[in-house]
């Protein structure tokens, strides 16, 4: 009986001394597995954020659908107004300025001309 508590006492101290020779290695890998553990985790939440983020934007689109129908058919005839009272008016300020224009342009031709004929007796 005596051999045999010695012998497990023995036992227990290899044991012992077998486990803390490992305490690092065991060690290394827990925080290995805790690093894993928290990227998966912050990879799962930011893709339930995106997911969530994805299915706001689709239910917004999905109200805002029947709201621009709407107003695309209230702008319609809006543009259509705005296009007849539009149109005669930048026909009439055209007229207008055509003859200021057109004034402007015989000036510039003139200077133009005045020009090329200085040219040309400077280099006579």
């Amino acid at each position: 009986m005596k051999y045999t508590l010695i012998a497990a006492i023995v036992v227990l101290a290899l044991a012992q001394g077998t486990l803390s020779a490992e305490s690092p290695e065991l060690e290394k890998m827990t925080q290995f597995f805790e690093g894993m553990r928290t990227e998966l985790m912050a990879t799962v939440q930011k893709l339930s954020e995106t997911l969530q983020s994805q299915t706001f934007i689709e239910d917004g689109k999905t109200q805002l659908e029947p709201i621009m129908t709407q107003i695309k058919e209230n702008l319609a005839p809006l543009a259509a107004t705005v296009q007849e009272k539009v149109t005669p008016l930048a026909e009439n300020v055209q007229e207008t300025l055509k003859p200021f224009v057109d004034e402007f342009q015989t000036e510039l031709e003139v200077m133009f001309r005045k020009l090329v004929d200085q040219a040309k007796a400077i280099g006579n």
